[in-house]
């Protein structure tokens, strides 16, 4: 008949498992929800970890000998996700407000990079602020960039922009960022709202601006307005809502523009005449340069400037008979 010796079955008890503490067989241990059963005897690694995936010493190829297995299974919330911390199978940790629980022993290093040894355990929308490049982002993350709130839908490491991963992220919630006056070299993103002459754009498409004016391309009217810029000028970038003056006339802007002359008699389609009156500018002189709108003195009538005239061309030869001229009408 065989004989049975009942103190071959019998586990020693030891509590929560130390690392460099010596165990033997059934040695029994708690390691967070979870209890193990030494099956080899050794001296504990300094994570628990190495321990469930320790080699056999000497094999070819190299042959797994953990040296514990499960006894009891369980779980254990053991607080916020930390860097460097060696987590055990079971443990659940808080990261950007969902609850996750570990499948895979390891430690722990970049979220996003072990996102295979995490399932998710309980999911909330968990506001982490404003988003910022070099974050590892977890599924349920909620980010504010600039007007626009994003939900993240996939573990990842944030890029340069989040545009860059915008297969990550979905529309949370749409709002808009007041950004004041267009700033040349300038990154915006999508939703900001700048001020650019009188006029407010809304931005379509994250970028860095130019050095010199706003892109149409990337930007949309919002909100039309007007602003006064004085005396039109060739060099000057003019912008959607602008007024100028050219002598006695006054413009105003409908397309963004540089060198574009507003009163072109041809009618340039940058700007409308707003209002038509008189630049008085003395007595008449063969020589001087008149501008639309000009009126002169000569002879005792009032005569206005019907076009620009240029320097040297106020006559045609010697007399000019101005009401039959078209460059000047009698008041």
């Amino acid at each position: 008949m065989a004989e049975f010796k009942l103190d071959r079955f019998k586990y020693d008890w030891k509590g929560a498992w130390i690392a460099g503490r010596s165990y033997k067989r059934d040695d029994v241990v708690r390691v967070n929800g979870k209890s193990y059963v030494c099956v080899v005897t050794h001296v504990a690694n300094s994570t628990f970890a190495q321990d469930l995936t320790a080699i056999l010493p000497g094999s070819i190829p190299p042959q797994p000998q953990p040296r514990w297995t499960v006894m009891t299974s369980g779980r254990s919330f053991v607080g916020d996700w930390i860097n460097g911390t060696a987590y055990n199978l079971g443990d659940i940790v808080k990261y950007q407000g969902s609850l996750w629980l570990c499948v895979n022993s390891h430690t722990a290093f970049n979220f996003a990079s072990n996102f295979a040894n995490w399932e998710l355990f309980t999911q909330t929308a968990g506001y982490t602020g404003t988003w910022a490049s070099g974050t590892a982002y977890a599924p349920s993350a909620v980010v504010r960039y600039n007007g626009i709130v994003y939900k993240c839908v996939a573990a990842h490491t944030a890029s340069s922009t989040l545009e860059s991963n915008a297969e990550a992220w979905e529309e949370y919630h749409v709002g808009i960022e007041i950004r004041n006056e267009w700033q040349p070299s300038t990154e915006y993103r999508k939703n900001d709202f700048v001020k650019y002459g009188g006029t407010v754009y809304r931005c379509t498409e994250t970028h860095t601006s130019n050095s010199t004016n706003l892109d149409d391309d990337k930007f949309t009217v919002e909100v039309f307005g007007s602003q006064y810029d004085g005396e039109w000028n060739s060099s000057e970038y003019y912008n959607i809502g602008d007024i100028v003056r050219h002598r006695g006339f006054i413009y105003y802007a409908v397309n963004n523009n540089v060198d574009s002359r507003p009163y072109d008699d041809n009618q340039s389609p940058d700007w409308i005449l707003l209002s038509r009156s008189m630049s008085f500018q003395g007595e008449w002189d063969k020589n001087a340069a008149y501008k639309t709108g000009d009126v002169v003195l000569r002879g005792g009538n009032l005569f206005k400037a019907l076009r620009d005239i240029a320097d040297g061309q106020s006559v045609d030869g010697s007399t000019l008979d101005y009401l039959e001229s078209d460059t000047w009408e009698l008041l």
